[in-house]
C-alpha cells in the first residue's frame, strides 16, 4: 500500500507543471481579472471588435472574406482547420477556435513531456525542461485560438521522428523508411501553418554541416542519415510554401505575396544596432533576441567543430549568468570587465569538466543543432527586418519547442557545471516565467495580449 501511494505521488509530482498552470496560475488570473473567463469561453469581446487579435483574421480567412494584403500574411492550414471544425462544431466560430487550439495545445504539452523524458538522462532534468516549457510566458498562445498550438504539435511530431531515427539501430526495415516520408509530410504541414521555410532551410543546412563535422571519425552511416533528414525537411517546407504560393496566385496575388506583405507589418531589411540595447517592446522579446545566441555560443565553445575560438566570448556571457539572463548587455559588460582576471581559470574549468559528453551529445547532435538554429534564425530575421521594435519574437522563441529542446540537451550535457548554484537559477527562472505567464493570461482577458 505504501509503495502504491509513493508511485501515485511520484506520478502526480511529474505533472506538477500542469497542476501549477491550471490550478494556481489560471485561477489566480481569473481572480485578478474575471474577464479571463469569457475570453477563454470564446465569447465576443466587449472591449473591441478585434479583441481576439489574430484569431479574427484566421476566422475571416476561414469564412472566405477578402482581406486583401491581410489575407497573405496568414498561412492557410490553420484557417482550413478552423473551417473544418466550425462545420461540425455546435459552438460559434470563436468558441470553436479557442477549443481547438486549447485541445491541440494540451496535446503539445503532453507530447513535450514524453520527448523531454526521452532526451533527458534523469527525471530531474526532464522535469526542469518540461517545467520551463509548460510555464513559459508564451504558453498562453497555445490556448488562445492562434496557430501556435498547431505549429507546436507539428513541431513535436517532427522532433519525435528525428529522435526516433537517430536512435534506431536497424535502418533497413520498411518502418524506418516510412519515417522519412512522415518527416516530409509533417514538414509540408509546417510549411503551410506558419512562415518558416527560410528558418527550416537555414537550420537544417547548418545542422547537417555541424553534425558531420563533429562526426568525421564516426561511421559513414551518419552521413546518410543526416543528409536524408535535412533533405526531407527542406523539401517538405519548400513543397508547403509552393502550395501556399499557388493558392495566392489563384486568388490573384503574387507567388511570393507573403514576403511582400511583410511590409505592412513594419518589416524591411536593415541593421539597427539599437536592438542590441533594447527591444523597444516587452523585455521578453529582448530575451528572445539573445537567449538562442547565448545557447549556441556556449555549445560551440565546448565542441571542437568549427575551429573558432569562442571560449573568450562564452566566458564573457557566463561570467555573471543571472545578470546576463536578466539584461544581456549588462552581463556582457560585466564579463568584459572581469575577463582578464577570470578567463584563464574558466578556460581550465571548461576543459576539465568536459561539458558535452561525447556519447550523449553525438547521438543528439543533429537534433540539437537543428533546434538551436531554428530558434536563432527567428532572432536573426527579426533583428534584421523589424523597423520600429522587436515584435512577436518571444512567441517564435518561447512559444515553440525548439529552444527548449536544445536547452534540455545542453542541460543534460552537464551545462549546470558552468553555472553557480544551478538549482537556484532554475527555480528563479521558473518562478519568473510563471509570473510573466500570469500577466499574459490577465492581458488576454483584457484583449491586450500584444507580445
Amino acid at each position: 500500500m505504501a509503495m502504491t501511494q509513493k508511485i501515485r505521488f511520484a506520478r502526480t509530482l511529474s505533472f506538477m507543471p500542469l497542476i501549477i498552470l491550471f490550478f494556481f496560475i489560471t485561477p489566480l488570473a481569473i481572480l485578478l481579472n474575471p474577464e479571463v473567463i469569457p475570453r477563454f469561453l470564446g465569447k465576443t469581446s466587449e472591449i473591441s471588435q478585434y479583441g481576439y487579435l489574430d484569431v479574427e483574421h484566421y476566422l475571416d480567412i476561414a469564412e472566405n472574406y477578402d482581406k486583401e494584403a491581410w489575407r497573405t500574411a496568414f498561412y492557410p492550414l490553420w484557417p482550413k482547420c478552423l473551417k473544418l471544425f466550425n462545420h461540425f462544431s455546435p459552438f460559434d466560430k470563436y468558441r470553436t477556435a479557442i477549443f481547438v487550439s486549447s485541445f491541440l495545445g494540451m496535446i503539445s504539452l503532453l507530447f513535450g513531456k514524453y520527448i523531454f523524458s526521452q532526451i533527458s538522462k534523469n527525471k530531474s532534468s526532464s522535469t526542469i525542461s518540461w517545467s520551463l516549457y509548460v510555464l513559459s510566458p508564451m504558453s498562453i498562445f497555445l490556448f488562445n485560438g492562434y496557430s501556435e498550438s498547431l505549429f507546436a504539435l507539428e513541431s513535436w511530431i517532427l522532433i519525435g521522428l528525428i529522435l526516433n531515427i537517430l536512435r534506431t539501430t536497424n535502418n533497413n526495415n520498411a518502418s524506418y523508411q516510412i519515417k522519412y516520408s512522415l518527416i516530409l509530410i509533417i514538414c509540408v504541414a509546417l510549411g503551410l501553418t506558419r512562415p518558416s521555410l527560410v528558418q527550416a532551410t537555414f537550420s537544417s543546412i547548418i545542422a547537417l554541416f555541424l553534425s558531420l563535422k563533429a562526426k568525421q571519425s564516426i561511421h559513414k552511416i551518419y552521413v546518410k542519415e543526416y543528409l536524408k533528414i535535412s533533405t526531407m525537411i527542406t523539401f517538405g517546407f519548400l513543397i508547403g510554401y509552393c502550395i501556399y504560393g499557388a493558392i495566392c496566385m489563384n486568388d490573384g496575388f503574387r507567388f511570393f505575396e507573403p514576403f511582400y506583405a511583410q511590409q505592412l507589418w513594419g518589416k524591411s531589411f536593415g541593421i539597427r544596432p539599437i536592438y542590441l540595447l533594447t527591444a523597444r517592446s516587452e523585455l521578453i522579446n529582448f530575451w528572445g533576441l539573445y537567449f538562442p545566441f547565448i545557447l549556441i555560443v556556449n555549445s560551440l565553445s565546448q565542441v571542437p567543430i568549427t575551429g573558432f575560438k569562442l571560449n573568450a566570448l562564452n566566458n564573457v556571457l557566463f561570467s555573471n549568468l543571472p545578470l546576463t539572463l536578466t539584461y544581456p548587455p549588462a552581463g556582457i559588460i560585466y564579463g568584459l570587465y572581469s575577463l582578464r582576471s577570470k578567463s584563464k581559470r574558466m578556460d581550465k574549468d571548461v576543459q576539465s569538466s568536459n561539458y558535452l559528453e561525447k556519447d550523449y551529445f553525438n547521438s543528439l547532435s543533429f537534433l540539437f543543432w537543428y533546434s538551436s538554429f531554428f530558434a536563432f534564425s527567428h532572432s536573426l530575421i527579426c533583428f534584421l527586418t523589424s523597423e520600429l521594435y522587436l515584435a512577436s519574437l518571444a512567441r517564435f522563441i518561447f512559444g515553440q519547442p525548439y529552444f527548449y529542446v536544445s536547452l534540455s540537451i545542453l542541460i543534460n550535457s552537464d551545462l549546470y557545471k558552468g553555472i553557480q548554484r544551478p538549482k537556484t537559477v532554475y527555480i528563479l527562472t521558473i518562478l519568473l516565467s510563471s509570473l510573466m505567464l500570469l500577466k499574459n493570461i490577465i492581458d488576454f482577458g483584457n484583449a491586450k495580449l500584444h507580445v
